[in-house]
């Protein structure tokens, strides 16, 4: 065998060897997403498809999505199973409510306190500062996710079926769903029977069949519950003051799916986490609120506004709530008071 003929030969070879190992890595890969709204929701239309077009593109095709909308991944009806989703592997991803996990995120409860936040985008970002700065290392609950984002919600307001609501008293002996257990504590406390919101389906379900008079929620999730066919009266704060609720939600991502990324896929990750996708969503979620809003008003829905009198008398029912909380982080070896006045401050900035 001449040397030339060698020559040709081992060239061929690591020729093909390199395209087969090119192939290999080029092998485009699924990332699976779970969420609890509709498939036309705001959270999947303008935040997951958006995000999941950008890391295709930046990753040069590598990164994929397919999305689970409505619970569709698996069956189930409550939102906290997507926690469990992404905790054993079967969701790489999804979008959680910390407050439906019970005892695993208790410092974000603070963000869900009545009347702490003006609108999604301010509160998003002191939130995402405060998860930074003093909650990363504080709970176990971390430990089986990449933290994608955590933003908040707000918008929380009364919609009711058949009643205006104007006073506090109007309130007395009504059965709702409220979202967030601090609003429902408050709302306990002038007689309302306040039930929790499972989900989408539930809220409908039960306001369809007059178990509940309305539903204590946030604005940006009316598409979602249909809210404007369920309900024809809307009350909200006075102008310029907090929201009566917020939610605090997360997109996290199971964390042996990201390290099973390669470098370069596990940058574009984090380029795409953090304080870009927290803004994209907060700004739609605000967009939310406006909209849904001015739906209601187009529709000739009743919108009406608490006066400054019955507001002050709401904040004054809430306030023993925000101690309630500090102690319960006192209680559990943490700076309750500083943690309080930590986020309080982000979000007056």
């Amino acid at each position: 065998m001449s040397n030339q003929f060698k020559i040709f030969m081992s060239t061929t070879l690591l020729s093909i060897s390199y395209s087969l190992t090119s192939y290999a890595v080029a092998e485009p890969i699924t990332l699976k997403i779970s969420h609890f709204l509709p498939a036309e929701s705001p959270a999947q239309k303008q935040v997951f498809e958006p995000w999941c077009a950008k890391i295709k593109k930046d990753s040069g095709g590598q990164l994929l999505c397919a999305i689970y909308p409505a619970m569709s991944l698996e069956a189930g009806r409550s939102s906290d199973e997507i926690f469990e989703q992404i905790k054993r592997g079967k969701a790489d991803i999804g979008w959680v409510l910390p407050n439906m996990i019970p005892g695993n995120f208790p410092i974000f409860e603070a963000i869900e306190l009545p009347f702490m936040i003006k609108d999604s985008l301010s509160s998003s970002l002191a939130l995402w500062n405060f998860y930074e700065t003093h909650a990363q290392d504080e709970f176990t609950a971390f430990a089986d996710f990449k933290v994608l984002a955590f933003f908040a919600g707000g918008g929380t307001e009364i919609h009711t079926k058949d009643k205006k609501i104007e006073t506090l008293a109007d309130l007395k002996g009504l059965k709702l769903n409220v979202a967030g257990k601090y609003v429902r504590n408050t709302m306990s406390t002038f007689d309302v029977i306040s039930l929790t919101t499972k989900g989408p389906d539930h809220i409908i379900e039960q306001i369809t069949n007059n178990v509940t008079a309305g539903v204590v929620i946030s604005w940006q999730v009316a598409q979602a519950v249909n809210l404007n066919s369920l309900t024809k009266f809307h009350t909200q704060m006075p102008e310029g003051k907090n929201y009566l609720g917020a939610a605090s939600f997360s997109i996290l991502m199971n964390k042996d799916k990201y390290n099973s990324l390669s470098d370069d896929l596990k940058k574009v990750i984090d380029q795409n986490s953090g304080l870009p996708l927290v803004t994209q969503a907060a700004k739609v979620w605000d967009a939310e609120v406006l909209k849904n809003k001015g739906s209601a008003k187009r529709e000739g829905h009743t919108m009406t506004t608490f006066s400054d009198i019955e507001y002050e008398k709401l904040l004054n029912l809430s306030i023993p709530l925000r101690q309630k909380w500090i102690d319960k982080m006192t209680k559990a070896g943490k700076d309750g008071e500083g943690l309080f006045e930590a986020l309080n401050s982000l979000l007056d900035n």
